[in-house]
Order: structure tokens, then C-alpha cells, then sequence
């Protein structure tokens, strides 16, 4: 998601979302939240990007042939809803927003919805994904979408100050894997069924996090735990 930077800087990526709907994108409260960029305004977002260095990201074959996907797409925002809960405390409770863009979004095979289960379903044991242009371990940004995988971590975050295990997942940290400053919003995915009934699904949406990036697990909020509050606040 792209913000309004202050004069001379144009518009800069600040946070991260899921497609759920041709309307909608799902993302943390406090990306849409005032008080987190405070000198920024929440504009447009951008999907079905690559690579933020070029117009339209392509790919050299070995024969020399150029394979290019479609030009991303940026669409202006019309409302932002935040967690009526977030608004009330100062912690990273309930930290679950919807961004509703102008315009209905075209699906093609680079822009599509991730699905959202009515459920949180157990993560134990599971190989789940996460991908964002957040900074590296260098604390460099990254230009290039960036994907790893990463594990639930329960344990290392039961008893934290702030966790709350009813509403929020401990994942990542494995050989230094993680979300970090700028993936914020993004999707925790899980995939699951077999061959042609195979589903990727947003398990998650990345919060925050216990010290420096890939040292230990970061949060996520269960996006099954609040099912209904996401399809309560969907309009056509």
C-alpha cells in the first residue's frame, strides 16, 4: 500500500495487504491507523508487483527470449476500517483492518484473492509462507518481492507481555527467517488439499514483533478469528 508522503518524496510503500475481494484488501489496523504514519496519508495500492524498480518485471529465458508479466496495477483507496477495538487500546490487540479501493479490481492470472477460512485451523507442524519488500537482516530494503518459510512458535512468545494466543500466532525465526519493518499487513499463509483442490489461504496478517527482525518469532493476527467481523464490514 502505497502513502502520500511529505512534499518532494511522492508516494512511498509503507505496508502490505491481501486481495479478498474485487473491493477489498486485507491488512493490519495499524497501517491504516493515523497514529503509525503520521506524516503520511494512505492513497492508492498497488497490486500484482514484482519487482518496485521497473515499470514491468520480466524475466530472461535461456534462449534469450524475454517472459513479461502484466504492468502492475494502482488503484486509488476509498475507505479505510479499522478494528473498532484497536481504536481503544495502545497495544497491537485486535490489529486487523479493510481497505476498500475505489474501483472493483480486474482478476487476472498475476492479481487474484487469497481465500480466508471461517476458522483459525491449527498451524502446528506446518511449513507456512511469508513474502513482502520489508527490510532485509542488513535492514536494507528490498526491491525484489522477497518469500521463506517459516514455522509456528508458540512457545516462545506464551507468557510475552502484549501476546494473546486467542487472537494472535508466534511463527518464524527459523535460520533467521521473518517479517520485518515493512511487511506489516501482509499475508501468513498456509496451503492445503491436494492436486487440483489445492488452496493457499491468509492464516494470518503480520503485526509486529520481539526484538530484531529474524533473532525470534513475530505475530501474526488470526484472521479466522475474526471471520465475522471481515464479512460484516464487506459491501458490494
Amino acid at each position: 500500500m502505497e502513502h502520500n508522503a511529505p512534499p518532494k518524496q511522492g508516494l512511498v510503500p509503507k505496508c502490505a495487504g491481501s486481495l479478498i475481494t474485487t473491493r477489498y484488501i486485507l491488512t493490519a489496523a495499524h497501517c491504516i491507523d493515523n497514529a503509525t504514519y503520521s506524516d503520511f496519508d494512505l492513497r492508492s495500492v498497488r497490486l500484482g508487483e514484482h519487482d518496485l524498480s521497473t515499470k514491468i518485471d520480466c524475466v530472461t529465458l535461456r534462449n534469450g527470449k524475454q517472459l513479461c508479466s502484466p504492468q502492475h496495477v494502482d488503484i486509488e483507496v476509498d475507505k479505510v476500517i479499522m478494528h473498532e477495538a484497536y481504536k481503544n487500546t495502545t497495544s497491537y490487540e485486535n490489529d486487523i483492518g479493510l481497505v476498500r479501493v475505489i474501483s472493483p479490481v480486474t482478476f487476472t492470472d498475476v492479481i487474484k484473492p487469497i481465500c480466508i477460512l471461517e476458522n483459525h485451523i491449527s498451524l502446528a507442524n506446518r511449513i507456512l509462507q511469508i513474502a513482502g519488500w520489508g527490510q532485509k537482516e542488513n535492514k536494507e530494503k528490498t526491491q525484489v518481492l522477497l518469500l521463506a518459510d517459516i514455522k509456528e512458535d508458540i512457545r516462545y512468545c506464551w507468557g510475552k507481555s502484549g501476546f494473546l494466543p486467542q487472537t494472535e500466532i508466534c511463527a518464524g525465526g527459523q535460520k533467521g527467517e521473518d517479517t520485518c519493518v515493512g511487511d506489516s499487513g501482509g499475508p501468513l499463509m498456509d496451503t492445503r488439499g491436494r492436486g487440483d483442490k489445492e488452496y493457499v489461504y491468509a492464516a494470518g496478517i503480520t503485526s509486529h514483533g520481539y526484538g530484531d527482525c529474524g533473532t525470534a518469532p513475530s505475530v501474526y493476527t488470526k484472521t479466522g478469528v475474526f471471520y465475522d467481523w471481515i464479512k460484516n464490514n464487506l459491501r458490494p
